[in-house]
């Protein structure tokens, strides 16, 4: 007997843990499966007749009414305008029993024929008319059984880039083409998730990181989120659930989605601070300020905006105009520059260097005001008498690192051997990291793609060790909105923090 006992014994542990196993965890879906979330995530069919929807007589394609966007992730239901969306998991549609619906009316439980019916009719088992707002799809026998073969099992499923081992997430690296700057960013990304793995993962899982540099993922349906320096990929795929960003050149629509998220304001808004800064701090009423911007797309449109912002805000009429090594002597000479007025430089450091060494030949000592994530002075180089006259815009700076923080990346760069180069860049990316972490391990071991969206957007006063507590809100999608107002400090032979604004987002453009 206790022979018998010692031999059952394992297989009864594993039944045990077999039936308390998280039901959460699935195995990887199947092809059918998976070509069925195509369907219910995208509208996208596996043959080359498209999915249309039809409401009130009316055809448009499934990709604009997918069927997430009323049942959401896990096929439960978002009440909306006052309708609430049945619950289409198989467990709720084959109940054993008469289900009464909304309406009043009852139902049998659906069989997968009278569930084929539905979809295409828009008539339940009991020769009910779904309500009007629930469209007909068209659709070939094949999605339908695929889409079907998803509803059994679209309870369990966590997620597109998620399995009870992984968490695959996308980075954008910096520049678009392959350089040393990427190169180093991608190696403090691979140190730190090595740490988070080695010791464990998020809840056993390992994170793993595909890099991109450009506005494409070789496998897109294999990532949980997308995180990095550049959103335009995330804007223009509605597929990517949640997006964590660096920052954006514009505000712009991609804003608006719920989906993304940004560690700091806009580069547009943070110029737009600076402005604010700079005219509370003069107080020059019909002053003509000056803005001078190097040959590039983006910076124009700053420089436009500063611009409009003067004009509107504070009855200024600025001096405007692109500036190159070609017209940078005969700029100089323009009456509209002079001293103790505004000088917005909006460009790469030869040039701003330049530009204050012909200012100084001529003895011309206007204030200089640049933001400083898209144009930059050598400081330290500049003609003496401007150095105190230049006042620079950051979105974080050093003396709010903490010690946890400079602890964590002399870690990582002796352990890794990190290139001491870029090294704002490199905590800018330890502090999305961070957050991700945190919001990872506060979604708990049943992570799916809405919990980890919702605990992200729940951050309240979270420390990374390098800027300002980050908090986000479902109105609020920008961490930090904080601008650090610089100058420099000739007793110290180094740039000091003056002041703080805030840089808040509004549409430009």
């Amino acid at each position: 007997m206790k022979k018998a006992y010692r031999t059952y014994l394992p297989l009864i542990l594993l039944l045990f843990i077999a039936a308390t196993k998280p039901s959460s965890y699935i195995n990887e879906l199947t092809a059918k499966q998976k070509a069925g979330k195509d369907i219910y995530t995208k509208g996208i069919g596996s043959s080359n007749v498209k999915i249309t929807a039809n409401m009130s007589g009316v055809n448009v394609p499934a990709t604009i009414m997918p069927c997430m966007n009323c049942h959401n992730a896990k096929g439960t239901g978002n009440p909306e305008g006052g309708i609430t969306p049945p619950n289409i998991t198989w467990q709720a549609l084959t109940k054993n029993y008469d289900v009464k619906r909304q309406d009043g009316e009852t139902r049998p439980p659906y069989t997968e024929k009278s569930l084929r019916k539905v979809i295409t009719t828009g008539i339940d088992p009991a020769g009910n008319a779904l309500h009007s707002a629930m469209p007909k799809y068209n659709m070939t026998r094949q999605d339908i059984d695929n889409l079907i073969a998803y509803l059994k099992v679209i309870d369990t499923d966590q997620g597109v880039g998620i399995s009870q081992g992984r968490i695959k997430m996308g980075f954008a690296l910096p520049d678009a083409e392959s350089t040393k700057k990427n190169a180093t960013i991608k190696k403090l990304v691979q140190a730190y998730t090595n740490e988070v793995n080695q010791s464990g993962g998020i809840y056993n899982r390992k994170i793993e990181i595909e890099f991109y540099s450009k506005n494409t993922l070789e496998k897109e349906d294999d990532i949980f989120m997308l995180t990095g320096f550049n959103d335009t990929y995330n804007a223009t795929n509605r597929t990517t659930p949640t997006l964590l960003s660096h920052s954006k050149k514009l505000v712009s629509s991609s804003l608006d989605t719920k989906n993304t998220f940004y560690i700091y304001p806009s580069l547009m808004s943070q110029s737009l601070a600076l402005v604010t800064y700079s005219n509370k701090r003069l107080k020059q009423k019909g002053s003509s300020p000056t803005i001078l911007y190097y040959g590039n797309t983006f910076q124009k449109q700053v420089a436009q905006n500063m611009e409009a912002k003067l004009v509107n805000e504070f009855n200024l009429s600025p001096f405007t105009s692109e500036i190159n090594e070609s017209n940078l002597e005969d700029i100089v000479q323009n009456n509209a520059i002079r001293d103790d007025q505004a000088l917005y430089f909006i460009g790469p450091y030869h040039i701003g260097n330049k530009l204050l060494t012909a200012l100084d030949n001529i003895k011309k000592r206007p204030y200089i005001y640049l933001p400083g994530s898209i144009a930059s002075l050598d400081v330290l180089n500049a003609p003496q008498p401007f150095k105190d006259n230049i006042f620079i815009g950051y979105p974080t700076w050093i003396s709010k690192r903490a010690a946890s923080g400079e602890k964590l990346y002399k870690t990582l760069k002796e352990k890794y051997a990190l290139d001491a180069k870029w090294k704002n860049s490199q905590l800018d990316a330890l502090i999305m990291l961070l957050t991700i972490e945190e919001s990872l391990k506060r979604s708990g071991q049943n992570l799916n793609q809405e919990l980890f969206h919702g605990e992200l957007e729940g951050l309240y006063e979270f420390s990374t060790g390098f800027i300002q507590p980050i908090t986000f809100a479902p109105n609020k999608h920008i961490g930090s909105t904080t601008m650090y107002i610089t100058n420099f400090d000739s007793n110290k032979n180094r740039m000091k923090l003056i002041a703080t604004v805030n840089s808040s987002e509004r549409r430009h453009e």
